[in-house]
Order: C-alpha cells, then sequence, then structure tokens
C-alpha cells in the first residue's frame, strides 16, 4: 500500500506596518517577528535607525505617507511615544491618530498601540510633566477607537 502523506499549507502570510520600530517596545516586537516567517514587517522611526523607513508622524503629510505604507497591511502596531516633560509630549502622541487615519484609509484592518495606563491617566491630573503625555495619548486612543472599533487593540 502506498503512505498516506499529509501535507499542510503554511500559515497565511500577515504583513504588518510598525510604527516605532526603533524604539524599546519596537525593537522587541522586530526580534519576535522574525522568528515567524508568516509575518512581513514593515519596520518606521523617526531616526530610520537598522534601516527602518524615516517617517515624522507630526509631520503635515503623516496621514498620507502612513496610507501608502499601510497598502495590503492587515494590521498596524503603533509603539510610539513620549515622555519628556515637554509639550512635545502632545503632540508625538497624538501623532499617532494621524497613523490610525492614515491605515484606516488604507483599508487596513487592525490597529494595535501602547496607550495610557489608567493609573498614569489619574496621576497626571496632580503631576503636570505628565499632563501633555497623557492628553496626547487620550486623543489618539479616542481616534483609534473611533476608526477601529473591535479591531482596535490599546494597550495599557
Amino acid at each position: 500500500s502506498t503512505p498516506l502523506s499529509i501535507s499542510t499549507p503554511p500559515p497565511p502570510t500577515s504583513k504588518i506596518l510598525l510604527l516605532g520600530a526603533s524604539g524599546f517596545l519596537g525593537q522587541e516586537i522586530v526580534q519576535q517577528a522574525k522568528d515567524r516567517p508568516n509575518i512581513e514587517l514593515i519596520c518606521t522611526s523617526r531616526s530610520g535607525k537598522d534601516g527602518a523607513i524615516v517617517i515624522d508622524l507630526t509631520a503635515p503629510d503623516a496621514e498620507e505617507k502612513i496610507a501608502e505604507l499601510a497598502k495590503g497591511c492587515t494590521g498596524v502596531i503603533s509603539t510610539v511615544g513620549s515622555l519628556s516633560g515637554t509639550s512635545d509630549d502632545r503632540v508625538i502622541n497624538a501623532a499617532t491618530a494621524a497613523a490610525a487615519r492614515g491605515a484606516s484609509s488604507a483599508g487596513t484592518q487592525r490597529f494595535v498601540a501602547i496607550g495610557n495606563n489608567p493609573r498614569v491617566r489619574r496621576l497626571s491630573k496632580s503631576v503636570p510633566f505628565l499632563k501633555d503625555y497623557a492628553t496626547g495619548k487620550e486623543e489618539s486612543e479616542r481616534v483609534i477607537r473611533e476608526l477601529f472599533g473591535t479591531n482596535a487593540c490599546i494597550v495599557q
């Protein structure tokens, strides 16, 4: 008799756009994705470190650039964030909203972002240097939830 041969198809490939690939969390995501051949990762950062595509999410054309990069992506992961104690924190942390709008217009199905822990949100009311950080994160979280609904994941 002929031996039975069962072939399992490889898992489907997911194309993921990673924003903030050179940061602390972004670097870990890049490392984890290297062990998963079914994930195609498109890496971006402000610095372009390690060959990442350079993008400034606070630039006026950021939404359009994200829309172009996100074409064909099943998801976007944003690890973008700033906690410097300056008003730049609000602008940088709110910029993930532009990324969400661009990803949505490209037809991306899912959006994952690093959000604002509820304890930080409460602390920001009494700790002045956290105010702009928390405000920017809250603005982005609101837009992500509006655009992606149950396909949004905000890690707190």
